[in-house]
């Protein structure tokens, strides 16, 4: 699995460049940053096992763009080329978080699966596929790029639970999806740095995918409700737009860093400060000044996490209030919360010298009161948290599964993907196992190579009572 040395986004084989901020596919991270920065990245999905969490570089003091991060209502789930967010949970049983959101968990395929359908979609590039019950129950979401190049204008679809279209669109100029509401679906693109042309928004309705809005200009980042358009002025400036309509709601100066809370709020960091605004008026609820130098700023749970590589600040959403200071959380970038209400923070993916791809990334699971245990290794290119209670609190992360006091319960899977009963373990061949318990996980009820996918981290989600993968371009559901 490859993934984007800047910001840590899976590149699939075809790809040339990342999807998400556009840096050449064998690049080290420049300084700084020649593209916008990526919208957030978490995904509050029912089923997937997504890619890992975006891990865009550390702001520093220039106006070069604007960076985002944070736990939201609306958040991107990157895939391939593109990006969408699911903003409901979906149907299912025991509860769980996967990137920091609660979500319902799947029944389990008990046996192993069968062919049930498939969908090829036509000259498509970098398909990619996850369920979706935001519009359509038990659906699947089909997106892929219309041309051979990573930036191509985008399509998708939305198929019923046995494989039939519900509604479908297509993008004139937006070449990613963003995220997906039960009333609205928003896709963009960077502007192009060599030829000079624009960023932009498209809103389509969910349900027809009739055009509703677009605009030029510096995608930031959206919730349910609105969406941010960075302005690229050299002030910091940013633009909140209804995100139904497209009209203004507020603007912002100062802001070089923006967080997302999952009541709709945003957190702003610039050089004056520290503030949380109403996500819909832009009215400022508190500000403070962070204590570290060139600080980044994500949000998780009830904690706003100010994060530098001379340590980690940690503040009270509610008031702006320290929690607490801690120097061995360095370079901390992205951060999700966890069912028992913990966070897991983590730094971006780096590369070394010489190597091929990036370097595992650093991770800590910290409360209120400051890091829990030893740091943790995430590996490269795996998939991102999911936390669920299955006779005791359980975490996978990178495709390890940890008990409740983080001691390693199995590594042998490149993705861990939770059911009501038991859990999928993919391996970084495309075989997939299900072990019923954490007593089975040295003999599976099932196993079988359901994808020759070298990539099978990124391909293979579950859906009720199956799985759905993605190979060759062709979206297979097994059940």
């Amino acid at each position: 699995m490859v993934s984007c040395a800047r910001c840590g986004a899976y590149l699939v084989p075809a790809q040339t460049a990342c999807p998400r901020c556009g840096l050449p596919r064998d690049a080290a991270p420049p300084s700084p940053p020649q593209y916008g920065a990526p919208p957030p990245y978490a995904a509050p999905h029912p089923y997937a096992a997504p890619p890992p969490g975006w891990g865009a570089p550390t702001p520093r003091r220039r106006r070069t763009g604007l960076v985002v991060g944070g736990s939201l209502v609306a958040v991107a789930l990157l895939a391939g080329a593109g990006a969408w967010v699911l903003l409901r949970d979906g149907g299912g049983g025991a509860e769980a978080y996967s990137y920091g959101t609660d979500v319902e968990l799947p029944a389990p395929a008990e046996d192993e699966p069968e062919e049930a359908w498939t969908y090829t979609p036509d000259a498509a590039t970098a398909v990619s596929a996850y369920p979706d019950d935001t519009t359509v129950d038990d659906g699947v979401l089909v997106r892929w790029n219309r041309g051979a190049e990573y930036d191509s204008p985008t399509s998708m679809v939305v198929l019923d639970a046995d494989g039939e279209e519900g509604w479908s669109a297509d993008f004139e100029q937006a070449s990613f999806i963003s995220s997906i509401t039960e009333d609205t679906a928003l896709a963009y693109s960077f502007a192009d740095v060599g030829s000079g042309a624009p960023g932009v928004v498209e809103v389509v309705e969910s349900g027809t995918g009739e055009p509703l809005w677009d605009t030029e200009g510096t995608f930031a980042g959206a919730s349910e409700e609105v969406a941010l358009m960075s302005e690229d002025d050299g002030e910091g400036a940013v633009e909140a737009l209804d995100r139904e309509t497209g009209e203004q709601l507020w603007t912002a100066d100062d802001v070089l860093t923006v967080g997302f809370s999952a009541e709709g709020d945003f957190v702003l960091l610039g050089d004056d400060g520290v503030r949380r605004v109403d996500g819909r008026t832009g009215e400022e609820r508190w500000r403070i000044t962070p204590e570290g130098e060139q600080p980044g700023v994500v949000v998780a749970g009830e904690m706003v996490l100010l994060g530098s590589e001379d340590g980690t600040q940690a503040l009270d959403l509610g008031d702006g209030e320290t929690l607490w200071s801690d120097d061995s959380v360095t370079e901390l970038v992205a951060a999700w919360t966890l069912r028992d209400g913990r966070v897991l923070g983590a730094t971006a993916y780096s590369v070394t010298a010489g190597e091929s791809g990036p370097d595992d990334r650093t991770g800590w699971v910290l409360d209120r009161e400051g890091p829990v245990g030893d740091e943790l290794t995430l590996p490269e290119g795996r998939d991102a948290p999911w936390s669920w209670e299955d006779g005791e609190e359980l975490l996978a992360a990178g495709g390890v599964l940890y008990d409740e006091d983080l001691d390693v319960l199995t590594s042998e899977y490149v993705s861990v993907l939770p059911t009501t009963d038991g859990f999928y373990g993919v391996a970084q061949d495309g075989t997939v196992s299900y072990l019923e318990g954490l007593d089975t996980i040295a003999s599976p009820e099932w196993s079988a190579p359901l994808t020759g996918d070298e990539d099978a981290a990124g391909t293979v989600t579950a859906v009720p009572d199956g799985l759905v993968l993605v190979e060759d371009g062709t979206v297979r559901c097994l059940r």
